[in-house]
């Protein structure tokens, strides 16, 4: 009696018996952890660029893959120096349908996504997973998007992140600025108002 009130709860948990695969690490060849020196033969050096909202990460091309329209690899600068912590790749085949072939795969290999980032335009359409890995959490982000605006990339496109290494290099740069001087805020001059200093002309 007792083996089969175990039973009942596990079937009573969606999933438990059919767990989905861990997180995803490696994308276009390349590993998420493992330092970027060791990829020579994919990466385009001469690409590698700070990022603009996190400048203690390192953006750097993929040379040209089947399938891919171009891909990226961002690695550590402080705390994860040279390891890979994230890796986005753009799809040569931009259509929608190609999108729904893709989110379709990945439900199966990793269950069903957590967060919907869409808009209700169907313009954008994206997808988030949060997936264990060992003691580390990978963000997967699955998009479409077919609109005009610059800030996303248009087509399809896949990232997965070690979300675990990302946090150790916000910390370590934060640290890092807090022992650094205070860089000189540039101030708004006394006979400007308010909204003239913050909004275009």
């Amino acid at each position: 009696m007792r083996w089969l009130l175990v039973v009942l709860g596990l079937l009573a948990v969606p999933g438990m018996l059919w767990a989905a695969e861990p997180g995803p690490t490696e994308l276009a060849g390349l590993r998420l952890g493992d330092d970027i020196a060791t990829y020579s033969q994919l990466i385009d050096a001469e690409t590698a660029a700070k990022g603009f909202f996190r400048p203690h990460l390192e953006m750097v091309a993929l040379k040209d893959r089947e399938g891919l329209r171009s891909a990226y690899a961002d690695y550590g600068t402080c705390k994860n120096k040279g390891r890979i912590v994230r890796i986005k790749v753009n799809y040569r085949d931009g259509s929608l349908k190609f999108f729904e072939k893709l989110l379709t795969e990945l439900k199966k290999r990793y269950g069903q996504p957590e967060d919907w980032r869409g808009n209700p335009f169907g313009t954008l359409r994206a997808w988030k997973w949060s997936l264990p890995a060992g003691k580390d959490r990978i963000s997967m982000v699955l998009m479409y998007y077919a609109g005009d605006d610059g800030e996303y990339t248009e087509g399809n496109s896949l990232r997965i992140t070690s979300r675990n290494m990302v946090e150790e290099e916000d910390r370590c740069y934060k640290e890092k600025k807090a022992d650094e001087e205070p860089a000189t805020e540039l101030r708004k001059p006394a006979d400007v108002s308010e909204l003239d200093w913050l909004l275009p002309k």
